[in-house]
């Protein structure tokens, strides 16, 4: 009995000094080390067809960009198939994703594509909306640590697609 009063009482005093002495601590962080801001970022696009380069522009990006992809897609079995309805004939649905990259005049940025694609039968044009993942940049994109958005693509029978994505970098500025 006396052991778990001590127990107690010990348990009680911790957390005493915890709430009395943790608030007053303050975390520092490194010399040097990285300071995250948050900037948004935002991007659109167009293919005219299939084998035509997938040209990019945003504020950021600048025009004349690239979207390149370098894995994928890789797709997932249907998951779910929404059901016809008056006018539209269902679609089945897929997981989608890639690896891809935006080559512009003075550097890349890597990303990965989370998406859903849901395509109409036997309509071949189909939408896709996805979320990316900055994982990178180079040349004036090299202090770009990360990133996230959306992106919707709108793909057309003719080998066509166009997309609009909108989101947030963040850009790791070097502390003196």
């Amino acid at each position: 009995m006396k052991s778990r009063w001590i127990i107690t009482i010990s348990g009680v005093l911790l957390a005493a000094a915890a709430v009395a002495v943790l608030p007053n601590l303050r975390v520092h962080a490194q010399p040097g080390a990285p300071l995250l801001t948050p900037h948004p970022f935002a991007f659109f696009g167009y293919q005219a067809n299939e084998s035509a380069p997938f040209q990019v522009q945003g504020d950021l990006i600048g025009e004349n960009a690239v979207w390149q992809r370098l894995v994928g897609p890789i797709l997932s079995s249907v998951f779910a198939t929404i059901p016809p309805g008056t006018g539209f004939p269902g679609a089945p649905c897929q997981a989608e994703y890639s690896q891809d990259q935006i080559v512009a005049q003075d550097g890349t940025i890597q990303l990965q594509v989370f998406g859903f694609r849901c395509t109409p039968s036997p309509d071949p044009n189909f939408k896709k909306t996805a979320v990316y993942s900055i994982t990178g940049g180079t040349g004036k994109f090299l202090d770009i640590v990360c990133g996230t958005g959306s992106i919707l693509f709108d793909h057309h029978a003719d080998g066509s697609v166009r997309f609009v994505a909108s989101g947030t970098e963040w850009n790791g500025i070097k502390r003196l």
